[in-house]
Formats: C-alpha cells, structure tokens, sequence
C-alpha cells in the first residue's frame, strides 16, 4: 500500500507544481504586459509633455524677439540712420540697445541685423 500512496502522492506533488509553474509563467507575462504598457504610457506623456515645454520657450522667444524688433524700430536713433544710410550712428544706437540688454535682461549676446529699405545690409552686430 505505501507504493500506491507514495505513487499517488507523486502524482499529486507533480500535477499541483505543474499548475505552480503554470501560474507563475502566466503571472509573470501578464505582470511584464502591465509594466511596458505603463512604461509605454509613462513615455508617451514625458514626449507630450517635452513637445509642449518646448514649444511654449519658442513662443516665448519668439514674443520677446517680437518685442525687441518693435523697440528697436521705434528707435530715433535708428530711424534716422537708416534714412540716412549712416552707419555708425546705427552701430552707436545698437550697441546702447545691446548693453541695456545685457544690463537689464538674460538675453546676453544680441544679434541685431539692420537692412535698407532695398534690402541691402547696412550693420551686422
């Protein structure tokens, strides 16, 4: 009798770790199918959220360009130098403009490009 209980015992051990080793491949593919599809979600809204940062510095650069252009252009100084073609009155009145810049802003290294009516450079700074 011990070897029918010892064989049925077996049997038993061997059919319940079967069904543990089932359990635990099925746990552990639906546990890594969970993790990607957070990882995938987690990704999707750090891309989201870099795109949107992003675009929200270039409108802001592109208002204070913006701003910096109508002030620039209200300039008398300017105004007369380019009526005047006089250049180094637009170099005097752009360099004031650059130093406020760079006294009053973050904005340190200005690049101002300053065209004639035809479209010929006058000053590069």
């Amino acid at each position: 009798m011990k070897n029918k209980f010892t064989s049925i015992s077996s049997k038993i051990n061997i059919v319940i770790i079967i069904i543990s080793l089932i359990s635990l491949l099925g746990a552990s593919t639906l546990l890594f199918w969970y993790a990607d599809k957070i990882n995938t979600n987690v990704y999707k809204k750090a891309k989201k959220s870099l795109i949107y940062d992003a675009n929200e510095k270039i409108k802001l650069k592109m208002r204070v360009g913006l701003s910096n252009v109508i002030s620039i252009s209200n300039d008398i100084r300017i105004k007369k130098a380019l009526l005047e073609n006089n250049r180094t009155l637009a170099m005097d009145s752009l360099q004031d403009v650059s130093l406020k810049m760079k006294q009053n802003t973050e904005f340190k290294n200005i690049k101002i490009h300053l065209h004639t009516k035809d479209n010929k450079a006058l000053l590069r700074t």
